[in-house]
């Protein structure tokens, strides 16, 4: 926490989460905590399908991808809205993606 800190970041990192069949807003606890920021890339029928929750929880923010191969285009409006460095935990289908994207991208 001091290094973030001394580094003039906030406590708290951005979580970002990636889904392409939405998840359950209610009842995970990262997405019920105000202090921790969350970006959910996801696509539009799973946005759909979480509006309504996210409304309800302005630290939540969805980035709606046209589909599930736009990794590269919600990686680069990541990098647009201040998101510089990610850490990928989570399936192989994700880390792979964003490997195959390359730095920089």
């Amino acid at each position: 926490m001091e290094l973030r800190h001394s580094l003039g970041l906030p406590r708290h990192p951005v979580q970002i989460v990636a889904t392409v069949k939405g998840l359950e807003i209610d009842r995970d606890l990262l997405f019920n905590v105000p202090e921790v920021p969350v970006i959910v890339l996801t696509v539009s029928a799973a946005a759909a399908a979480m509006e309504t929750r996210v409304a309800e929880r302005p630290w939540i923010r969805l980035l709606t991808m046209q589909g599930p191969n736009q990794l590269g285009q919600a990686v680069r409006r990541l990098r647009d809205i201040g998101v510089s460095r990610i850490s990928c935990v989570g399936g192989r289908t994700l880390a792979t993606e964003l490997l195959d994207l390359g730095p920089g991208r």
